[in-house]
C-alpha cells in the first residue's frame, strides 16, 4: 500500500523573473498538474508504513530589480489604487471569503475598517495591516512542533495558537475585507540547522 501526497513544486514566475532548474525529483511524481493560480503540483506515491522522503534537487534564480526600485508597485493614494483595480475583473476572486479567510465576518470587517482609518496611501495601509497582524498574533512554537491544525484568520486574530499559516491567513482576510485582492503563496523548506 502507498501514501499519496500532492506537493507544490518550484515554478517559473515572470513577475520576479524567477527561473527554475530541477536536476532531479525522487521518487518521480505519478502526475504533474497546474492549479488555477499557475502553481505546479506533483502527486507522489510513497510506501505506507515505512519512512520515506520526497526530494527535489535543483536551483531557483530570480531578479527583482524593478520590484526593489518600486517600479512595479508605486505608492499611490487609496482612491487611485481602488480605481485601478476596479477595472480588472480577474481580481475580484481574490477578495472573496473562504474557509480560512473569513473576510465577510463581522469581526474581521470591523478590524479591517479600524485599521483603514487615517490611512491615505496603499503602502500606508499595507504597513498598518502588517503591523496589526504582527501585534495581534504570537508565534506558537509548540503548535509548530505538533500536528499543527490550521485554524483560520478569525480564530488566530481572537488569540488562537498561530504559526506562519495563521499569519498569512490573518493578513489575507484583513486585506480581502478591505477590498485589496490577495492570495497565499505556499512553499516548503527543509532547515537542517539554525
Amino acid at each position: 500500500s502507498t501514501n499519496i501526497f500532492e506537493l507544490s513544486l518550484p515554478r517559473e514566475y515572470s513577475e520576479t523573473n524567477q527561473q527554475v532548474l530541477i536536476e532531479s525529483i525522487s521518487p518521480a511524481p505519478s502526475k504533474i498538474t497546474l492549479d488555477s493560480e499557475g502553481n505546479v503540483l506533483g502527486t507522489f506515491e510513497v510506501p505506507a508504513n515505512e519512512e520515506a522522503e520526497i526530494k527535489v534537487i535543483g536551483y531557483v534564480s530570480l531578479s527583482r530589480t524593478a520590484l526593489e526600485n518600486n517600479e512595479i508597485f508605486a505608492d499611490i493614494n487609496l482612491d487611485t489604487y481602488f480605481d485601478l483595480i476596479e477595472d480588472d475583473s480577474s481580481l475580484s476572486k481574490y477578495t472573496l471569503p473562504t474557509t480560512y479567510w473569513e473576510s465577510d465576518d463581522e469581526y474581521i470587517q470591523n478590524e479591517a475598517s479600524d485599521i483603514s482609518k487615517n490611512q491615505y496611501t496603499i503602502w500606508d495601509l499595507l504597513n498598518a495591516d502588517y503591523e496589526y497582524v504582527n501585534d495581534r498574533l504570537e508565534y506558537d512554537q509548540s503548535k509548530a512542533d505538533s500536528s499543527n491544525i490550521r485554524i483560520g484568520a478569525k480564530s488566530a486574530l481572537e488569540g488562537g495558537a498561530s504559526v506562519c499559516m495563521e499569519y498569512s491567513d490573518a493578513m489575507i482576510a484583513i486585506l480581502r475585507a478591505q477590498g485589496i485582492p490577495s492570495r497565499a503563496a505556499v512553499g516548503y523548506a527543509e532547515l537542517s540547522d539554525t
